[in-house]
């Protein structure tokens, strides 16, 4: 597995790499499919154009197989509320190649680009999504805050 860092304005030069990781990227939806709703976007309807602009915006790593094809992202950027921290979210790892260890080889490329840089790492993680959940939690991460709905916005 080879694990290297993207910026994403780099990535209008590689359409392929952007569409192999927007195919990525949709199999969050995966995960969170049955709690799509609660926020009124479901990421099987949303267009390839939002995911690019979202990713051309992101920095983060990537991982591929050995034969080269992409297999895990995770976006890693600055945060706009902290000074000194990085925002990471958005880990995603293709389904063929969960359980050994894609994720936490990207999540450790974030943790040491984080500290190099003197910056701490705050993470965005669904709930919903108990693998990630435990798996961060390996890495020290803690809970610190939980965002909830209420049962009218959800049935919206």
């Amino acid at each position: 597995m080879r694990i290297m860092a993207f910026n994403g304005s780099e990535l209008v030069k590689d359409t392929g790499l952007l569409s192999d990781m927007i195919d990525l990227w949709k199999q969050l939806d995966q995960v969170d499919a049955k709690y799509d709703d609660m926020d009124g976007l479901r990421m099987t309807d949303v267009t390839d154009d939002y995911f690019r602009e979202r990713l051309l915006n992101d920095a983060g790593f990537l991982a591929f197989s050995d034969d080269d094809s992409l297999i895990g992202m995770v976006s890693n950027t600055d945060s706009t509320e902290h000074t000194n921290a990085a925002y990471c979210c958005r880990l995603v790892v293709d389904a063929e190649h969960r359980r050994q260890g894609v994720g936490k080889a990207l999540m450790r490329a974030v943790l040491e680009e984080n500290s190099a840089r003197g910056f701490k790492t705050i993470l965005g993680c669904s709930i919903h999504n108990i693998a990630a959940a435990n798996m961060y939690a390996k890495l020290g991460f803690v809970v610190t805050a939980q965002t909830m709905v209420r049962d009218e916005w959800k049935a919206q």
